[in-house]
């Protein structure tokens, strides 16, 4: 189970070691190249469609392999990339596939599908990795080392492109991208199955309340999902699982902000300040693995409740640090903030999967609320980012602190009730 496990995320670093990076810089590299707020609008599509995604995929992914699953939902990220090469292509032309409202209709359409497909890409990871942790009992630390793992791919990505982009173009820079992406979607193919997938049908029936859970299952369907919101438990995790997405938006439409505010952007090239962006990338890859690894552990022993509100208050310490940068100007900050930004955003992540998988039995329609609320949460801060555009930088993330308090008091009030019981 535990070689499946490494297997699959390592496949999916590799994969995200390309389209995290894509990612991370597109709102950079779009506005360099005179196409303003396309990669805000790109960021919003593709919550939007996760969003609506979340509603759809729930309904046939338990119906497919997990391999089948992983490759075709994989591909919708790749033609975002691809798109992201007619951008840098189009750069300095005009007229044709090069026409500004061309341009901004393929990336929007692009997005829309790579939004749609990646819901279905992390749902499936989610169940996977739930399917693999329930013989173990141990969903906290199988998904500290997915999360874990996973998280290489924004080291490997960050490192390797930070060095390569000021050598190269950033048209060839996503050919590279585009080129990465492609192998680890074809490797997805050569993920196992889970063995309690290949239990007999007698197996089955000897528990008829398994089978009873396994039936109700089976009748999922949209509305399922917002159901599940009517519970107490669900409600006071509304708030949490809606940052993990705000998280996202901030990490691809503002941190880069932050960054060239405290360096000297004049006597730069864009591919240079790029670099200094990938850079700060690249330690907050490194403390992500090294946060999924220890909070993944830590949650084995402790209540994943208190290392949820312990994630929550070194993200609000990241926060001040970066409203402190917007007058100080310092670029060394940007690292301190990288470095508890990667502690803690890839935890809370893994440690709301571990509840869900573990103390609400891995029902699939929680983990299709979660992406649901994820896409939401990112969506509402994608749009507070375009409105909040032409302010100063600190009242983004002043919205972000206010919605990470948010979330502490929801599961202040949960905790409280979870040990009264």
């Amino acid at each position: 189970m535990l070689c499946s496990l490494i297997y699959m995320s390592l496949v999916f670093a590799i994969y995200l070691s390309a389209t995290s990076t894509g990612l991370n810089v597109m709102t950079q590299i779009f506005e360099q190249k005179g196409y303003d707020y396309l990669g805000n609008i790109s960021i919003f599509t593709i919550f939007l469609f996760g969003m609506i995604g979340n509603f759809v995929c729930i309904l046939y992914i338990r119906k497919l392999q997990y391999r089948h699953s992983f490759f075709i939902h994989s591909l919708g990220y790749l033609l975002f990339l691809i798109s992201g090469l007619l951008v840098c292509n189009c750069a300095d032309k005009e007229g044709g596939m090069c026409n500004s409202f061309w341009i901004y209709l393929i990336t929007i359409i692009s997005s829309a599908i790579s939004g749609f497909t990646s819901s279905g890409l992390f749902i499936t990871q989610n169940d996977y990795v739930a399917q693999l942790s329930k013989q173990s009992k141990k969903a906290g630390l199988y998904y500290g080392i997915a999360w874990a793992v996973l998280q290489i791919s924004q080291v490997i990505g960050s490192l390797y492109s930070a060095f390569i982009i000021v050598q190269i173009k950033q048209f060839y820079f996503y050919c590279l991208m585009v080129a990465v992406a492609t192998f680890g979607s074809l490797s997805f193919l050569f993920v196992s199955q889970p063995k309690q997938h290949t239990q007999s049908i007698i197996q089955l029936q000897e528990d008829d309340k398994e089978v009873s859970n396994n039936e109700e299952m089976n009748k999922l369907n949209p509305i399922s999902v917002i159901l599940t919101m009517k519970e107490f438990r669900v409600k006071c995790f509304i708030f949490p699982m809606m940052i993990t997405g705000c998280l996202l938006s901030f990490q691809w439409n503002v941190m880069h902000y932050i960054i060239e505010n405290s360096i000297d952007t004049q006597l730069l090239s864009d591919e240079e300040i790029t670099k200094y962006t990938l850079l700060v990338m690249t330690v907050l890859g490194c403390c992500e693995v090294l946060g999924g690894i220890f909070i993944g552990v830590f949650n084995t022993y402790t209540p994943k409740y208190t290392s949820q509100l312990l994630q929550f208050h070194l993200i609000s310490i990241a926060l001040l640090l970066a409203i402190i940068n917007t007058y100080e100007q310092k670029y060394g900050i940007c690292f301190l903030i990288a470095i508890l930004w990667g502690l803690v955003d890839c935890g809370t992540t893994s440690t709301l999967l571990a509840i869900i998988a573990q103390d609400w039995n891995d029902q699939i329609q929680y983990f299709g609320l979660f992406n649901f609320l994820q896409c939401c949460g990112g969506m509402i801060s994608t749009i507070i980012s375009i409105i909040l555009s032409q302010q100063p930088i600190e009242w983004s993330i002043f919205f972000l602190l206010i919605c990470v308090c948010a979330s502490k008091f929801s599961i202040s009030c949960y905790q409280k009730l979870y040990i009264k019981q």
